[in-house]
């Protein structure tokens, strides 16, 4: 009511939700810096994530926002006049019935003195003072002849989602593959070895579990695997190099595609398999 923002936005209602209990209350004043710095106190004591640190009535939250916008509590005081016909007439209904009018009355009156609030600390001109005025009993309604007077409020800026996505992939643009490479053949007590060179960071396993494969060294951007087996036997290796998001790049695409940093757009979610290859592993003969 006061800034005319909600005090936590997300992409979800659940982001949201987790926001009201994990987020700190924002600061008002970094919004509505003409109020006065007291007023960002009381909303923080209403909105603390505890409630046994709130207030704990309507009529002391009331009491703190008259304390701000007029300088005194004022008059608190549970009203009197007319009560007697009330009294008589909810008389033979049940408890609640009272505790529904008490909480009436509270919520009015914090109404109430928002509305002060709102008019002294907002719309007033920079010389004007709060004065304390009297509220009338009665209320003046106007006759059909009178002219309305429409304020006209501006409509809320509202930010298309998608204009905020990165820009589509081309075509030709895909999750590309892996680039592997034999580099040595050799035979160790007789065993067999082939070594392939494979992108650093890349994922590694054998199609057959004949074939064991094991980092040897890694340097440059490139892992040295070192691959043993049965002699004079070939296997499948295959070798993956999933696309890495970056957490500030989480958010650039749509939630059915993926963000590729080398190219800065947005490409299809890839298919099982996209990203990866397959590289035949010969062992020699060793005697």
């Amino acid at each position: 009511m006061l800034s005319g923002h909600k005090p936590y936005n997300a992409d979800t209602p659940m982001a949201v939700a987790v926001k009201h209990v994990t987020d700190p209350v924002p600061n008002i004043l970094s919004m509505v810096p003409s109020l006065p710095i007291e007023v960002d106190g009381v909303i923080k004591l209403s909105m603390a994530k505890n409630r046994d640190q709130r207030y704990s009535t309507a009529l002391e939250m009331a009491k703190a926002l008259n304390l701000v916008a007029f300088g005194r509590e004022g008059n608190t005081k549970p009203v009197t006049g007319g009560a007697t016909l009330l009294q008589q007439k909810t008389a033979a209904q049940p408890s609640r019935s009272k505790t529904g009018f008490t909480m009436v009355g509270a919520v009015l009156l914090v109404v109430i003195v928002g509305v002060f609030l709102l008019r002294n600390q907002l719309f007033a001109s920079p010389q004007a003072t709060p004065t304390l005025e009297v509220v009338p009993t009665t209320t003046t309604v106007k006759t059909p002849t009178e002219e309305a007077t429409l304020t006209a409020v501006p409509a809320t800026a509202t930010i298309d989602p998608a204009s905020l996505l990165a820009p589509a992939c081309s075509a030709e643009i895909g999750i590309p593959t892996p680039i592997v490479r034999e580099t040595n053949k050799a035979c160790v007590m007789k065993i067999p070895y082939t070594s392939v060179s494979i992108p650093e960071g890349a994922a590694f396993e054998s199609i057959n579990p004949s074939l064991k494969c094991a980092i040897e060294t890694t340097s440059d951007g490139k892992s040295i695997v070192a691959c043993t087996g049965r002699q004079l036997y070939s296997y499948d290796l295959k070798v993956c190099v999933p696309p890495v998001v970056a957490n500030e790049d989480l958010n650039k695409c749509s939630a059915d595609s993926v963000f590729l940093s080398a190219n800065q757009c947005c490409a299809p979610i890839p298919a099982d398999g996209a990203g990866c290859t397959i590289f035949k592993v010969d062992l020699r003969a060793c005697q």
